[in-house]
């Protein structure tokens, strides 16, 4: 059918991919940049290392007007504790522009309090 003949010849495309991929390599490399941390090799979400990951996020959004999802948030709690406690989950999906001003904003809270990405 001609829907079909469309989606073959969408998923034979992997230009987009390849541009998609690009974009990711340039927003981590901003983060690294700015955090100097390494960055994990896929996704678009960069996870910090924070200590207190609530308070970090409050404290982000109220001085740096960005805003992060807390760890704890995400992780599911196992064997008495939560293995994304402790972390900051950021999404490295805006344009970069975007992503270079809160990359600098992130650093000036993060390396503020000497805090290591893991």
């Amino acid at each position: 059918t001609p829907l079909l003949a469309v989606a073959a010849d969408l998923y034979a495309d992997d230009r987009h991919v390849e541009e998609i991929r690009a974009h990711y390599d340039r927003s981590f490399a901003i983060a690294r940049h700015h955090l100097g941390i390494d960055p994990p090799p896929g996704g678009f979400f960069l996870w910090l290392e924070v200590g207190d990951d609530v308070a970090f996020v409050r404290q982000l959004m109220a001085e740096q007007g960005i805003r992060a999802l807390p760890g704890q948030f995400m992780g599911a709690p196992g064997a008495g504790s939560n293995p994304a406690a402790g972390f900051v989950r950021l999404a490295l999906v805006h344009d970069h522009p975007k992503i270079e001003d809160a990359m600098s904003r992130v650093a000036r809270l993060w390396r503020h309090d000497e805090r290591k990405m893991v």
